[in-house]
């Protein structure tokens, strides 16, 4: 009796972190908090999704994870509809709060425009004086996908975020945002999701906490300069 009972006080000890956790929405969205425009949609083949539409900003925000000091989320994003905003395009985004209670102060946002071309943009509110700051603005066009993982993470003591986008078509896209001041990202803790302007469906999203980015590859030695005819095969 003793025995279990220690295993029981040491598990209610144990850190906040130390997380990784999928959450597929095949039980409910019973963990989330969500402003009007959210809902769980069974597929045909059986498959739960969360589904965010709106004209405007719709937030679903998480009740139960919280960030770390370094972090990485990732969900499955489906664009299944967009609506006219004048630049025709869907936003889905990570929005991240400093409590359940608080506006969102910190967006990252996947623009998917119906001419193929997708834009990242990522900013913060100031609560101070009422303002956002953008600190990524970029855009690429990648061979046309509705379907991307898209993740955002934040290395041990950054004062930069990283936002990556990789679609089911092989196209990928990776920026890191200028700097933050870094009580903004310290005071970040709730993670969520945003929709804009489109109808979107997320699913598989995941929080690991602490997190360590893999080291960047590194050239060990630099290749030696070959003569090929045109069109040969070369290996460096």
């Amino acid at each position: 009796g003793c025995r279990w009972l220690l295993i029981f006080i040491a598990g209610l000890c144990q850190p906040a972190y130390g997380l990784d956790v999928v959450d597929d929405f095949s039980a409910s969205a019973g963990s989330w908090l969500t402003s009007p425009g959210w809902i769980l949609v069974e597929k045909s083949d059986g498959q739960t999704v969360f589904r965010g539409e709106g004209t405007g900003d719709t937030f679903a925000r998480h009740r139960t994870l919280r960030l770390g000091a370094s972090w990485r989320i990732e969900v499955d994003v489906r664009f299944r509809r967009y609506f006219a905003d004048g630049n025709n395009r869907a936003l889905a985004a990570f929005a991240l709060f400093p409590n359940l209670d608080s506006g969102v102060q910190l967006e990252a946002n996947l623009g998917h425009r119906t001419n193929s071309s997708v834009q990242f943009d990522t900013q913060w509110f100031n609560p101070a004086n009422g303002t956002w700051r953008t600190v990524l603005q970029t855009a690429w066009r990648p061979n046309p996908a509705a379907v991307y993982r898209l993740h955002l993470h934040r290395a041990p003591g950054a004062d930069r975020l990283v936002l990556k986008a990789v679609g089911t078509n092989g196209s990928q896209f990776i920026a890191e945002s200028s700097p933050f001041p870094v009580e903004v990202l310290d005071r970040m803790q709730v993670p969520g999701l945003r929709v804009n302007s489109g109808q979107i469906e997320f699913d598989n999203f995941r929080l690991v906490s602490p997190y360590t980015p893999p080291a960047p590859p590194v050239i060990q030695v630099q290749p030696q300069g070959q003569t090929v005819l045109i069109g040969s095969a070369v290996r460096l």
